[in-house]
């Protein structure tokens, strides 16, 4: 392993890419710099700069979720990690908790206490952020917000609007 140069500034978050030898790294100042790297840790891909600081993968490591959640406004990429390029975008204000539905279809953000003791709420959205669902919870305070347990497998996933299963509802 080698020391790897990268933009002055904190390290929000670093991923490896499940199955793989590549990882992501966010860092530098907001905006933060976004750059996939291989395994002889080199750039392969740069997303740009953006106010980032989670890192998703979905279950079947084909798509990826750059998100900017606390502090920052909420602004969720996807992007198709064969091709490197991007499949959509969404913004989820406030939120706290996101993650994959286990059909990696889909993916759930939601808004919990005791980060935010008002205004709690969940939405799902669909592969290219599309809006499915939003649960306004008001006042009452939600600690955890999961995806209901299922079977699913690594099928193709449809262009937009076409979608064969409707994903599990979670649970509050």
């Amino acid at each position: 392993m080698q020391n790897i140069e990268l933009e002055k500034g904190e390290i929000h978050s670093l991923k490896w890419r499940p199955n793989t030898k590549e990882f992501i790294v966010i860092c530098g100042f907001m905006p933060a710099y976004s750059v996939l790297f291989g395994s002889d840790q080199a750039p392969l891909f740069q997303f740009g700069r953006n106010h980032r600081n989670k890192i998703m993968f979905n279950p079947f490591n084909r798509y990826l979720l750059l998100a900017g959640f606390g502090n920052l406004g909420g602004d969720i990429e996807l992007w198709d990690m064969n091709t490197h390029k991007s499949i959509g975008k969404c913004n989820s204000h406030s939120a706290s908790f996101c993650t994959w539905a286990p059909d990696g279809k889909h993916f759930l953000t939601a808004v919990c206490s005791p980060f935010i003791v008002v205004d709690n709420d969940y939405k799902i959205f669909d592969l290219v952020g599309n809006l499915i669902c939003h649960i306004k919870l008001g006042n009452e305070a939600v600690y955890e917000v999961q995806w209901r347990p299922g079977k699913f497998y690594n099928s193709n996933i449809h262009q937009k609007g076409k979608y064969t299963k409707e994903p599990t509802p979670p649970m509050v």
